[in-house]
């Protein structure tokens, strides 16, 4: 085929055409589709003929290059969603030969992020279990594609009103050596100590290659039950447990941590603890702080921590303990001394931050937060979250590039309930993207603001025009709130999301 016959053009026509005819024949009389006149029969033949015939220069890509772009459309967090929407499912329904290549890829097959949820409130008898017969094949099915490839599972359960699908655990089980991570999120665990038992008895490890833990556990009454089956995992590097549970219960043994996340009370002692247990720590995140002082921390080496996180009671741990190579710091603020606390902390540390998260909870002077930013030139990523309107006022101070000079990611959060007032945003973007790297680049790269209202009023008229010219000189910017996305301007679904690590803790295997 040569000429205008192997055009684009000429090809969509026959298609075109091919299309006519099928829908001429679809809208006979029900009664007359069996006897199709036979002009309309043998053009539809024909045309089948030729468009069967069609080449197309995507489907001659060497497998190679196939394969890493499939592998790159997966979620950079590597944690797939099944869905024939999405990879890998996507790739298997565009033609035979994308479908081979995709199931032969193992890559593709290794991560699995999922939601049980319960049958509803009718359907429910004594003895009934909930329809996941689909789900557990599925399931199944993806870990026999992965190859032998590590595998990740994220798991959630909507509520706890239902016994464990059996199939599922056994699954779990059966590819016990390639598990790398599991995130387990239960929101009121299972109900019943006969599901716990089940979770245990079925799934009992051992896990040699688990690297990646993380526990989301609504309460405590079975948690220790289950965390039994965790107890000797030798390549276990991170570890997160939200649930109430003692650090002094959880019994993660000698594993070579170098994340450790909880979500729990926490005294002095079960820090001079995890610091003992966990030399090698970089990673430190804990929610609730609660120090008997005076008490003093134990002598001894402390773990070289690159990144810490803090709830309530921080100001505690700051003003007793210094870590010279913290680079990442999260750290919640509700009084003025909260904040004066940083300053000094930073100075007896001698650690340079270069990634500051605040999570601010109550309104105070701007001079507390200044004097704290002013200690820290090297600064690259600041992220604010407030529980009141703030960031106006800090975008005037942010004009001044005196403060945090290097600043190349800027996040802001907070709940505004109505219109916000951009012009003093416009102009401290567009200050801060004057300052140019020595490579002539700006410094400022990412703006995110986010609003935990959905009533609030984004962009529009002459602040979503000047907000615009910034993204067209290429500052990545967002402006979102539950249930908008600007500039993208799409509608945002809500989901059932496993918990993350926050922004300030590098945990791997991400």
């Amino acid at each position: 085929m040569s000429g205008a016959a192997s055009t684009p053009a000429w090809r969509q026509a026959q298609r075109d055409h091919l299309a006519e005819i099928c829908a001429t024949i679809s809208q006979l009389d029900p009664q007359f589709q069996s006897e199709v006149p036979e002009f309309l029969d043998a053009d539809r033949r024909k045309l089948l003929a030729i468009v069967s015939s069609f080449s197309y220069n995507v489907t001659t890509v060497p497998f190679e290059i196939i394969s890493r772009i499939f592998v790159e459309c997966l979620p950079a967090d590597g944690r797939v969603r099944p869905s024939p929407r999405r990879a890998p499912l996507l790739f298997a329904q565009i033609c035979c030969r994308w479908r081979e290549i995709a199931l032969g890829i193992g890559q593709l097959w290794c991560s699995f992020d999922f939601t049980l949820r319960s049958a509803p409130a009718s359907h429910r008898g004594p003895h009934r279990e909930p329809p996941h017969a689909g789900i557990c094949a599925l399931h199944r099915a993806w870990c026999q594609r992965s190859s032998g490839y590590p595998l990740s599972l994220t798991l959630r359960c909507a509520d706890g009103r239902f016994n464990f699908p059996t199939g599922f655990l056994d699954t779990i089980a059966m590819f016990a050596p390639q598990w790398e991570r599991m995130e387990l999120a239960f929101p009121d665990w299972l109900d019943n100590a006969r599901s716990v038992a089940l979770f245990a008895e079925r799934t009992g490890g051992p896990f040699p290659a688990l690297s990646t833990l993380a526990l989301a556990v609504g309460s405590s009454r079975y948690v220790e039950e289950t965390l039994g089956m965790f107890q000797n995992l030798p390549q276990l590097r991170h570890f997160r447990l939200f649930s109430g549970l003692a650090p002094s219960r959880v019994p993660i043994g000698t594993a070579p941590l170098i994340t450790l996340e909880l979500q729990t009370e926490v005294s002095l002692a079960d820090c001079n603890v995890i610091f003992q247990g966990f030399p090698n720590l970089q990673h430190l995140g804990l929610l609730y702080i609660d120090f008997d002082l005076p008490a003093a921390p134990a002598p001894g080496p402390r773990p070289p921590l690159q990144s810490l996180g803090l709830g309530p009671g921080g100001s505690d741990f700051l003003a007793l303990l210094a870590f010279p190579h913290l680079q990442r710091l999260s750290y919640s603020v509700y009084t003025s001394d909260d904040i004066a606390i940083l300053p000094a902390f930073i100075g007896r540390s001698a650690c340079s931050l270069t990634h500051l998260t605040l999570r601010v909870q109550a309104l105070m002077e701007d001079f507390f937060l200044l004097q704290c930013l002013q200690v820290l030139p090297l600064l690259e990523d600041l992220r604010i979250e407030y529980w009141q309107a703030g960031s106006r006022t800090l975008c005037n101070h942010l004009q001044s590039l005196d403060i945090v000079p290097h600043l190349h990611t800027l996040s802001f959060s907070e709940p505004a309930t109505h219109r916000y007032a951009y012009p003093p945003l416009v102009q401290m973007l567009r200050t801060r993207r004057r300052v140019r790297t020595p490579g002539g680049i700006p410094c400022l790269l990412f703006f995110d603001l986010g609003f935990t209202s959905s009533r609030v009023m984004l962009p529009y008229g002459p602040d979503a025009e000047k907000l615009g010219r910034l993204v067209e000189g290429g500052l990545r910017l967002r402006i979102h709130s539950p249930r908008f996305d600007w500039p993208e301007g799409q509608y945002i679904e809500e989901q059932l999301d496993f918990p993350r690590p926050h922004p300030s803790l590098q945990v791997g295997a991400a």
